[in-house]
């Protein structure tokens, strides 16, 4: 109970557009009349507001990792709507390399454009609908390397013949095990929300049989595509960390790319929604340091022992 007098403090940051936090002055705000106490991370002179805790290397860390939208909301304090975000293709850089492997020593190496690549997989967003008709049934290949870079390798959208005598599932299993084999993929994971539940199974099978080393996951979403989309891309895309195979620029992904609004129903999203999953499927590493070379001080010769 709130004595006579009393007040009442609300203490937080914008994490979407519809916030409680909005400044007193807008039309939406639902705290009018109350005074506001807003101190971003950054200062208009662009010098942390906590150097104790956040260097400027930290802060700018801190927005690659997260994106330009869930910077400006979280560490600027500002409601920045959903509208605003945008994928543009031009920040892709492009490549047009294939992955050299070799084996040296007893172990294998995978590397891509002389960068040693650590890890890959797919993402495949299963549907059956008929072809150039319903949702797309997409399958993303990335690899990444130490160093926060990642490759966009193949997007494949897999159709079925209505007239051949094989089921559409075991055609679309049999489309997916080869692009693994062919591109050496440890893992592809599988979004069985819906339509996708007994297709892992399936697809152990035809990896067995196109004799690929690649294992298969089952993975069931739990965030909103959209959220999904923009946790993955957006941060990379403004880093220019994330590549793609000028075989990806002549499909529709770029095109997808552009169009694509978060707050839009209905648009074409599939290509995005699996390479979101493949880029959230990747561990986060830290940045490889090199060790400070070691130099001899100026006692090292000494036993402790007098002559």
């Amino acid at each position: 109970m709130l004595t006579p007098g009393g007040s009442i403090l609300y203490v937080g940051t914008p994490h979407c557009a519809e916030t409680l936090y909005l400044p007193p002055g807008s039309a939406d705000a639902w705290l009018t009349g109350y005074r506001r106490l807003s101190i971003p991370l950054l200062g208009a002179d662009g010098g942390s507001a906590w150097p104790e805790r956040f260097a400027l290397a930290e802060i700018e860390a801190l927005r690659s990792r997260v994106g330009p939208l869930r910077f400006a909301r979280q560490m600027l304090l500002q409601s920045v709507a959903e509208a605003a975000a945008r994928l543009d293709p031009a920040l892709l850089v492009r490549y047009a390399e294939e992955p050299d492997y070799r084996e040296a020593g007893g172990r294998a190496h995978l590397s891509l454009l002389g960068r040693r690549l650590l890890s890959g997989g797919g993402f495949w967003d299963p549907a059956y609908g008929r072809p150039g008709s319903g949702d797309a049934s997409v399958l993303a290949a990335t690899y990444a390397d130490g160093e926060g870079n990642h490759f966009l390798h193949r997007l494949a959208w897999l159709t079925h013949d209505p007239d051949s005598p094989i089921d559409p599932a075991t055609q679309q299993c049999k489309a997916v095990a080869a692009l693994a084999r062919e591109l050496l993929l440890p893992v592809v994971r599988v979004e069985t929300n819906g339509l996708g539940r007994f297709l892992p199974a399936l697809l152990r099978r035809e990896m067995a049989r196109a004799g690929a080393p690649c294992a298969v996951l089952e993975h069931n979403s739990h965030r909103g595509k959209s959220e999904r989309i923009l946790a993955a891309l957006e941060p990379a895309l403004a880093a220019r960390r994330l590549h793609a195979h000028e075989a990806v620029f002549r499909t529709p992904f770029p095109a997808e790319m552009a169009a694509w609004r978060p707050e839009a129903r209905g648009a074409r999203d599939d290509a995005l929604d699996a390479l979101a999953g493949c880029l959230l499927a990747e561990p986060v590493r830290l940045p490889l340091v090199p060790a400070a070379p070691r130099v001899a001080g100026w006692r090292a010769g000494y036993s402790g022992v007098p002559n």
